[in-house]
């Protein structure tokens, strides 16, 4: 297994249909999740050379922590429906490549149990502002009691995605949300989450010294006001086009929020991204227009599917290398070395 396309094809060789559906597709029309991947390639690559780039590193930093590469782990639930190990085998993953996992509300393992099969990887917790607060901050709770290192708050989820594949498949998952097994919740079920606001946001952030991000952000307007209620960054992304269809790209928000809140770099204020990477390059394009780190969620799975933790070692490494071998191709020898002077792009295309 040579590149990241070979886990994806491995993928669509042996899954089943219906779990290959879930694991591909987008909502309605799946015109979001193509976009997402058609506006990573409308960014073009300005090469730089006669530089000394024999002392590349992509060492990176996220909420003043050091990792090994800029590039973490996405949230996607349930991790057991591709290895048995699950996010077991994920965390370990994560502690081995140097990068961050971000935990899913919906893993298939206990939250203390990732916690403490990897006890050196940098986990932050996913978790969704639901109707019924008392398991929001019960999942706050054991977040902290647990090592978590931040809480990342998904936003792009208020109500049911429209998933046409799914009323079409006869698949039916035998996994379970593990960590929602401990709620009594008889009169609603605790993944409601019409009700929550920037008001809500603000009491959780406040109601804990976790650092929180701000997952689903597609626009200047809430970027800014992630900022103003206190959150650390945000995570742009539109969920892998899997929640609304016909969005913007998460390239094309990037662009306009730094354009248009510039100042929150200047604050401390740091912009992630995820939703259609899918290569080194596609980091590379990410971090020269601003992005700070990135993270990639179907082709980890893709690699976890393959061969486990292995499997998603090699597929992280897989970009790791691609991107330093495209720092090497533009002059950079640091992260920070790597900027918009050195991409051509125009948005919308």
């Amino acid at each position: 297994m040579v590149t990241i396309e070979d886990y994806e094809d491995y993928a669509k060789q042996r899954l089943p249909f219906g779990l290959l559906e879930y694991l591909q597709r987008g909502a309605d029309k799946d015109a979001t999740l193509g976009r997402n991947v058609e506006a990573f390639s409308k960014v073009k690559v300005i090469p730089r050379y006669l530089i000394d780039v024999s002392n590349r590193t992509t060492k990176a930093e996220a909420l003043g922590k050091q990792f090994k590469l800029p590039i973490g782990i996405s949230p996607s639930g349930l991790h057991k429906r591709w290895h048995p190990d699950g996010e077991l085998a994920t965390v370990r993953a994560a502690q081995s490549a140097g990068t961050i996992m971000i935990v899913s509300s919906a893993a298939s393992v206990l939250f203390e149990d990732i916690a403490a099969e990897a006890p050196d990887a940098e986990k932050w917790l996913q978790i969704f502002m639901v109707d019924n607060k008392s398991v929001t901050y019960d999942f706050v709770k054991r977040a902290e009691e647990s090592g978590f290192g931040a809480l990342v708050v998904t936003i792009d989820m208020p109500v049911k995605a429209l998933r046409y594949f799914n009323k079409k498949s006869d698949w039916k998952d035998q996994h379970k949300m593990v960590n929602y097994d401990r709620y009594d919740h008889p009169n609603r079920k605790p993944f409601l989450r019409d009700q929550a606001t920037w008001a809500q946001l603000q009491e959780l952030i406040n109601s804990t010294a976790l650092p929180v991000i701000v997952k689903g952000v597609l626009t200047p307007e809430d970027a800014r006001l992630a900022y103003e209620h206190g959150a650390k960054g945000i995570l742009i992304s539109n969920h892998g086009g899997r929640q609304i269809d016909g969005t913007i790209s998460t390239i094309e928000a990037l662009s306009n929020i730094v354009k248009e809140f510039p100042e929150a770099s200047l604050n401390g204020f740091e912009i992630y991204l995820d939703s259609g990477i899918r290569s080194g390059l596609d980091v590379f394009r990410a971090l020269a227009i601003g992005a700070k780190f990135v993270f990639v969620g179907r082709a980890p799975m893709w690699g976890l599917f393959h061969s486990g933790q292995q499997g998603l070692e090699n597929v992280m490494e897989i970009l790791r290398n691609e991107l330093e071998t495209l720092m090497g191709q533009t002059g950079c020898n640091t992260l920070q070395d790597i900027n918009s002077n050195l991409v051509q792009y125009q948005f919308p295309f």
